[in-house]
């Protein structure tokens, strides 16, 4: 659909990895850009038989349920802080989500009063007597002007009183670092060998609107390497717990970055 959902300013480069949400009429052959304006990424949409269209997109390090209904998007108010798969059947909606702090559950919603019900938590009895540490957001303003979020991790008993080796964590590529739960970087694993954990959101990833999202485009590694560097050390100036002696760092990066 050429530029039809560009919404950067001119010379920059879209994101690929920002979707968009377009409407293709079949007898005209005309493309209709419904999500221009709209500032998560759309992961996933369902043009369900009530009318309605259904999106699971990423906005910020969420991932979360929305809904397209008479020219709007609507948030669905629904638990879970990274939805996974989603499923419809006869008005209800079951989805799988996780949270920061627990594993997937599975959650049925009704789609005529979108009340939701918790249907499964197959990790209860595993989880039942283990005690995680607290979750905290501390977002920092690069420059005066680029908000970075970020969020970190604390050891449980944690004592501001003392000192904590820190380890760093980002992606400077072209998605957040989502809230999940476990998988190939499991941040409570690392708090529960006595580290805190920072993790923060650099340009370039989806999630924060296109402009955000294309700012890696033919600048890799210059503007985010420095939001990153300088975000670190105000995050280890604001917080006295932190040993500015002990900081790692560590990241992911795709194939495709290493061709």
């Amino acid at each position: 659909f050429g530029s039809l959902g560009e919404n950067v300013p001119k010379k920059m480069i879209p994101n690929q990895t920002d979707k968009q949400l377009y409407l293709y009429d079949l007898a005209s052959k005309q493309p209709q850009i419904l999500s221009r304006e709209f500032v998560p990424s759309i992961e996933q949409a369902v043009w369900h038989e009530n009318g309605n269209i259904y999106l699971k997109v990423t906005e910020g390090d969420y991932v979360c349920l929305y809904r397209y209904a008479e020219g709007g998007f609507i948030r669905m108010d629904c638990p879970g802080d990274l939805v996974q798969q989603i499923s419809f059947s006869q008005g209800k909606l079951m989805y799988t989500a996780s949270d920061e702090d627990y594993p997937s559950r599975v959650y049925l919603m009704d789609l005529t009063t979108e009340k939701t019900v918790l249907w499964e938590d197959a990790a209860a009895e595993q989880y039942a007597d283990i005690r995680l540490g607290e979750v905290r957001d501390w977002n920092f303003r690069y420059n005066g002007k680029t908000e970075i979020e970020g969020r970190y991790y604390l050891p449980v008993d944690f004592d501001s009183t003392q000192k904590y080796p820190l380890v760093v964590y980002y992606y400077g590529g072209i998605t957040p670092t989502a809230r999940f739960f476990g998988g190939p970087w499991p941040f409570q694993l690392y708090t529960a060998n006595g580290y805190v954990v920072y993790v923060m959101q650099p340009s370039g990833a989806v999630g924060y609107g296109q402009e955000f999202s294309a700012r890696h485009q033919n600048n890799w590694g210059k503007v985010t390497g420095d939001e990153i560097i300088a975000a670190s050390k105000a995050f280890i100036r604001e917080h006295s717990f932190i040993d500015s002696e002990k900081v790692a760092c560590m990241g992911a990066v795709s194939y495709t970055h290493l061709r």
